[in-house]
């Protein structure tokens, strides 16, 4: 990714890669930006998205990180409840 410009506080690095079916992966590390969480999701495959994230722990909690992907699986699992207003 390109080198960030941040106005705000609420950002993250995102990354696709629709080609690769992954079981892991390896972010790269941003000095600049060493506090932003990274995400990167890959190929759908046998009904399986992989998505991965990397947290910087001084600002993220293993918690607070569970409840992300927890969050996730049920925007997956439920894709029209994306779009519906509260």
């Amino acid at each position: 990714p390109a080198p960030l410009i941040v106005n705000g506080e609420n950002f993250f690095c995102a990354s696709c890669l629709p080609w690769l079916h992954f079981s892991a992966i390896t972010h790269a590390e941003y000095y600049v930006g060493a506090a932003v969480p990274a995400l990167t999701w890959g190929k759908l495959k046998n009904g399986i998205i992989p998505v991965a994230g990397k947290f910087n722990h001084a600002f993220v909690d293993g918690l607070h990180a569970s409840r992300f992907f927890a969050l996730v699986e049920e925007g997956f699992a439920e894709p029209e409840t994306l779009w519906q207003t509260p």
